[in-house]
């Protein structure tokens, strides 16, 4: 009798949450009730290995996901894919949520990040939402787990109901460190600075290796700022609207040929500045990209035009009105002035007309009165150097630290770890991937909508985790695995190994009460890199 099995990747999967002890730790912390067949751990695994299927299938199909898979060999001895039924889950997700999402996968996140010696100089810090269909209205009540309620989308769906996600992550692999879900009316200010206050006051004693806390202007307010003053370091984006940004800003942007070079090969250049804003001393970096520079063309263009069509139709009215007396013509032009920024405008022609102030064929005896009316005619001119100055404001940004001393962090290593920023926002684009558990937000209560999103961290943790482990033991060892156009690569995602390992199964042989396993259709640099992350993957393959 022969039996197949779906493996493909999931076997990588397993053998990360294994090498991690994802299972040990949550059942260390959750203790097992013996009645229960599936720990919350195991649960909490299958879960991930769902997450990672990327088969967009929602949470009560998970038997059928797990229908062709060899469940004993990913999640433990007698468990099946009936065991895997959305009342284990449903109820995995409940005990989840009654520990503490937070500080459960604090708690994981420590474990895991410093038995892979994961750098923690610096944290990014961001938040994202997630929309969410139904009415939800049981979240309504003040003592819900969470409000799911209409806010401000950064998916641009106003119309859904939506939860707010604050994750941190690690610069080392983007590794993520700390989550927190929050209700779908808050704010990127409100929700940094409360992260802010709680690691002042000791709340997440996880997170004090960390040296440099980034985030994007949002962190950036004068309250927020006096709240981390003396306690906290940090790296953030100014905020153009601030008048001191605006002035350097603009006078970076007249002596760019008195920039230093930064980062040179790709375009960068910046002039350091010292500031005081918020109470706190910073040191402040004026940076000028020259790509962004050539985007801010066509988005220059565009305003430029726009207020062109906005002046012409205004002109056009005027060219209609009468005036009479020409003063009051030539001063028509401050209506037009008022929304004004790349043209310039001035009086062409005075045109003047006559005209008898009464209707019918003029008197030969009586003379009629000619009124003179005046009619304006407008000529608008594009202010060039005016708008090849806002293309090179257009490019330049302000980067503040509060980080004084060059000697413990140059202005080269401030500007790259404010770049870095991009390794949290690809976290939020993999946790809201099409084919992640983002469609499988629809479950009906709150709490295991909150306890979802912790394992959908989760499964970002491990994905981070085993994608950095393959690259640095590319890296240490020499080799290099062939991407997806052809060319050898020793910073694959673990995406595409993923595919290097579909339509791989586990056969199972049954003869005369003898069974035997293999494993078919895996290739060959599949099977490289299972050497390279080591035995216990290779185990799951049947290579060890």
């Amino acid at each position: 009798m022969i039996t197949t099995y779906s493996l493909n990747h999931f076997g990588i999967v397993a053998s990360a949450c294994k090498e991690l002890n994802i299972a040990e730790i949550i059942d260390t912390l959750i203790p097992h009730d013996p009645q229960q067949k599936v720990t919350t751990g195991q649960a909490a695994v299958a879960m991930i290995i769902n997450g990672l299927g990327f088969s967009n299938r929602p949470l009560y199909l998970f038997p059928q996901f797990f229908e062709k898979k060899p469940v004993e060999l990913l999640i433990g001895k007698e468990i099946t894919s009936y065991s895997l039924n959305d009342d284990t889950v449903g109820r995995a997700l409940d005990r989840l949520f009654n520990y503490g999402c937070t500080e459960l996968f604090s708690s994981i996140a420590y474990i895991v990040a410093k038995s892979a010696d994961v750098d923690k100089k610096f944290g990014h810090l961001d938040t994202t939402t997630f929309s969410v269909h139904g009415k939800y209205e049981s979240s309504d009540n003040e003592d819900a787990a969470i409000h799911i309620t209409y806010g401000k989308s950064k998916l641009r769906r106003p119309d859904l109901k939506q939860i707010f996600l604050n994750l941190l992550v690690s610069s080392d692999g983007g590794v993520p460190l700390f989550m927190q879900t929050l209700n779908g009316n808050s704010s990127d200010t409100t929700i940094f600075r409360k992260t802010v206050t709680e690691f002042r006051r000791g709340l997440k004693e996880n997170l004090q290796e960390i040296t440099y806390w980034i985030a994007d202007s949002k962190l950036y307010t004068d309250k927020t700022l006096r709240e981390m003053k003396d306690y906290l370091l940090w790296i953030s984006r100014v905020p153009d609207n601030i008048m001191d940004a605006k002035n350097i800003i603009e006078k970076t942007a007249t002596s760019l040929n008195e920039l230093h070079s930064l980062d040179g090969e790709n375009g960068y250049s910046y002039r350091r500045h010292e500031s005081t804003y918020g109470g706190v001393n910073q040191r402040w970096l004026a940076v000028h990209s020259e790509q962004a520079e050539k985007r801010a063309i066509d988005t220059i263009e565009r305003a430029v035009n726009k207020e062109l069509e906005k002046l012409q139709k205004k002109a056009k009215k005027l060219h209609r009105k009468k005036f009479y007396c020409e003063p009051d013509a030539r001063n028509s032009l401050s209506s037009l002035q008022r929304d004004m920024k790349y043209h310039t405008i001035c009086i062409d022609e005075i045109v003047q007309k006559e005209k008898y102030n009464a209707r019918g064929r003029p008197s030969k005896t009586k003379k009629k009165e000619k009124i003179i009316t005046y009619f304006p005619r407008i000529r608008i001119t594009r202010t060039e150097e005016v708008i090849g100055l806002e293309i090179k404001k257009k490019a330049i940004f302000i980067i503040a630290t509060n980080e004084l001393s060059e000697k413990k962090l140059t202005d080269q290593e401030v500007f790259d770890s404010y770049k870095g920023q991009q390794t949290v926002e690809r976290g939020f684009r993999f946790l809201k991937d099409p084919l992640f558990f983002a469609s499988s937000l629809f479950l009906k209560k709150p709490e295991r909508i909150v306890a979802l999103t912790m394992v959908m961290c989760l499964t970002l943790l491990v994905y981070s985790i085993c994608e950095r482990k393959l690259r640095m033991a590319l890296k240490e060892q020499e080799q290099s695995i062939v991407n997806q156009v052809g060319k050898p690569t020793q910073r694959p995602t673990l995406r595409w190994i993923f595919q290097l390992f579909e339509d791989v199964h586990l056969v199972k042989i049954e003869d005369n009460n003898e069974v035997k396993y293999e494993v078919k259709n895996l290739r060959p640099d599949g099977i490289m890199a299972l050497n390279i992350l080591g035995e216990e993957y290779m185990a799951h393959y049947l290579l060890a």
